[in-house]
């Protein structure tokens, strides 16, 4: 049981990452009345690693391709800006959070990551009122604090593994009370200061709490139609991964929130069940 220090005091005794300076710089441009497009590609173009993940995303099955483009320029506006924004923001957030000793089980994460921001940015698509684009950011972004608290408690993954089995209660409350912060605070956290849309930081904030939101009249519309939307993209990505990735406490929690956040969106299970198989082909296909 951690002694009782403040939130403020935990996140200040956490290492969390700064926004990278390319990322900085794209977002700079971007909110410039004319974004310089040329600088942005110019940016993109000086890190190998950014440039391969712009390529291998233009080049993708979303993208629907009959030739592989190889010029970035050209992927890059072809993506928009948004689009390559969330890669830089994809790429930047896997390299600034990898603390080596757990480097089997941060590959995990990531893949999980992926799979989830492919899938929520796939529903945001087919359903109104959300942009593809935020969906795919909270995607990536709603459980970065997990990587950061891994990195500061040799214990965590013994929190991870406890939290995953059927019966345990939410991983919230599990974090708080072993550690004395939990996941998403620190998540938001992140977001906040890498200057992420406050709906996107709302909702990484309160990603375990659908029903409270739904509930509660003064929340923003769209951080409900976001996690509504996480929910059932972390649902399709269980469902792709399968047995070997699915754990108890993910179960457990669709079959308690699963029935509201269809019903933000007015499906029912067969569309859900219809929606779910075109995803998970298409992530097959990626």
């Amino acid at each position: 049981m951690p002694s009782q220090v403040s939130t403020s005091e935990l996140l200040g005794s956490l290492v969390l990452p700064a926004m990278p300076e390319s990322l900085r710089q794209i977002r700079a441009e971007q909110a410039r009345a004319v974004p310089d497009v040329e600088r942005i590609t110019a940016i993109i173009a000086e890190d190998v690693g950014l440039s391969a993940e712009v390529l291998k995303t233009i080049n993708s099955p979303m993208f629907r391709r009959r030739q592989p483009l190889s010029s970035v320029p050209n992927a890059v506006m072809l993506l928009g800006l948004n689009n390559v924004l969330n890669i830089v923001a994809g790429v930047a957030l896997r390299r600034t959070m990898d603390c080596g000793d757990n480097r089997m089980s941060l590959n995990r994460f990531w893949d999980t990551a992926g799979d989830v921001a492919f899938a929520i940015a796939a529903l945001a698509r087919r359903l109104s009122g959300v942009p593809a684009d935020t969906a795919y950011t909270l995607g990536l972004f709603h459980d970065c604090g997990i990587p950061i608290m891994m990195c500061r408690y040799p214990d965590y993954l013994d929190t991870l593994k406890t939290a995953s089995r059927s019966g345990a209660p939410l991983i919230t409350g599990l974090e708080q009370e072993r550690h004395g912060i939990h996941h998403a605070v620190v998540g938001a956290h992140v977001s906040r200061s890498w200057l992420l849309p406050e709906a996107i930081s709302t909702a990484i904030l309160h990603h375990h709490e659908l029903p409270q939101m739904v509930a509660d009249e003064a929340v923003d519309e769209m951080a409900i139609s976001l996690i509504a939307l996480l929910k059932m993209a972390e649902h399709i990505s269980n469902r792709f991964r399968g047995a070997a990735f699915r754990s108890g406490a993910d179960d457990q929690e669709w079959e308690a929130v699963g029935i509201m956040a269809l019903s933000h969106f007015d499906l029912d299970t067969t569309e859900f069940s219809d929606l779910s198989e075109d995803i998970v082909e298409e992530l097959g296909g990626r």
